[in-house]
């Protein structure tokens, strides 16, 4: 029995407080449906939802199930203990795959997906068509300063903005008029059983886009699997869009320069893939870079939180310690986070800011310069990047 979302007036979501769930929440709930959900626990994600007029529960042992609402259940969690565990055949209760899958075949999607920068890719290009003034509808599983939790539903009438991540295969079956890779990389070995099935599981799903993708073709297995008729983009490569410089590139005999927040040489080559595929869907480049010059980013994942005497004062998740390594010592691993996954950004540890802010001026005076681009302190739970504006 097939159904149609249109047909629900109330949605429950189960595992909301996740960040793909929440921003699903969040967009059916500005569709007009009457939203709630259940998470273990309250955080920061569930406190949002409150404020947004979305009720979280705590505790759903006296649950019940009815069948004129839509349920979405996380893949976090284990249906077969929850209220939910006699009714998983009933059409009305779906994983989260099964709802996107769903939701694909009512609306146009822009699809953006890879092993690393996805989160914030999504959430730049959503910004690039509401920054000019394109209601479009998104979704993906982030927060931020422009819209906070990262679903939004806008104009009936255009396509949804994206994230389709491949964790659980979950992007396999969602039908994607226009779709950015930005990477492949060894994740979620353990659900794929290889690296090669990971592959093949990208394969399969830029090979059922209806439109033409946007791919990566610096990316090895990327360069494999684009089609005739898409679109590149590269630093090294014959490509229709070509990193020029760390800050600029060529397209179609054009020279544009990029000016952003943000850093890194994966943040300018996916900055570059949104820009095409914001051109394929009617901004021009010209409009994408303006909007990208005040992107701050996305929360937890290197977000540009101000600058102060020349220094760029970025936020980031907490540098890991490398195997092995004392818990209090002073020596920390690179910086890895999603959009960073090489960890090519060195990290060293400060109590606060201001001690970071005079390390600089001390690497500045003496004349280093190798690997000291930029600093990172620790700020609580995050990690404050800090960058002098002349490097």
């Amino acid at each position: 029995m097939s159904i149609s979302i249109n047909t629900f007036k109330s949605c429950y979501i189960v595992g909301i407080g996740g960040s793909g769930m929440s921003s699903i929440a969040k967009y059916l709930f500005q569709k007009g449906l009457e939203v709630s959900g259940y998470d273990q626990r309250s955080s920061y994600v569930t406190n949002l939802l409150n404020n947004d007029g979305i009720k979280v529960d705590f505790d759903i042992s006296n649950a019940t199930y009815s069948s004129e609402t839509l349920y979405i259940v996380s893949s976090a969690i284990n249906i077969e203990s929850t209220f939910l565990s006699d009714f998983v055949k009933q059409p009305n209760v779906l994983t989260r795959p099964d709802f996107l899958k769903l939701l694909s075949a009512s609306v146009d999607v822009i699809g953006i997906t890879g092993t690393h920068g996805k989160t914030s890719t999504t959430a730049l290009l959503a910004h690039m068509f509401k920054f000019n003034d394109i209601d479009i509808s998104y979704i993906y599983g982030g927060v931020t300063s422009f819209n906070g939790i990262g679903g939004h539903y806008g104009d009936k009438n255009l396509p949804l903005i994206l994230e389709t991540d491949e964790a659980f295969n979950t992007f396999k079956d969602i039908q994607i008029k226009n779709l950015l890779v930005t990477n492949i990389d060894h994740d979620h070995i353990d659900y794929f059983g290889s690296f090669e099935n990971l592959v093949k599981a990208f394969k399969h799903v830029i090979s059922n886009v209806e439109g033409k993708c946007v791919i990566n073709v610096d990316d090895d297995q990327l360069s494999k699997l684009i089609r005739s008729e898409d679109i590149s983009y590269s630093s090294s490569k014959d490509s229709n869009y070509k990193l020029n410089s760390y800050s600029s590139f060529l397209f179609e005999g054009n020279k544009f320069k990029i000016k952003t927040r943000l850093i890194g040489d994966h943040f300018i080559s996916n900055i570059i893939g949104a820009i095409a595929l914001a051109n394929l869907n009617g901004l021009s480049i010209e409009q994408s870079l303006n909007a990208i010059e005040h992107f701050t980013g996305v929360k937890r994942r290197t977000e540009f939180i101000g600058e102060l005497n020349g220094i760029i004062l970025l936020m980031a998740p907490r540098i890991p310690r490398k195997k092995g390594q004392p818990a209090r010592s002073k020596k920390h691993s690179d910086l890895y986070t999603d959009e960073n996954p090489k960890g090519t950004i060195r990290g060293l540890k400060f109590a606060t800011t201001k001690d970071a802010e005079s390390s600089v001026r001390k690497i500045k005076a003496s004349g280093r310069t190798h690997a000291h681009k930029i600093q990172a302190a620790i700020a609580m739970d995050l990690v404050v990047c800090v960058k002098t504006s002349s490097l």
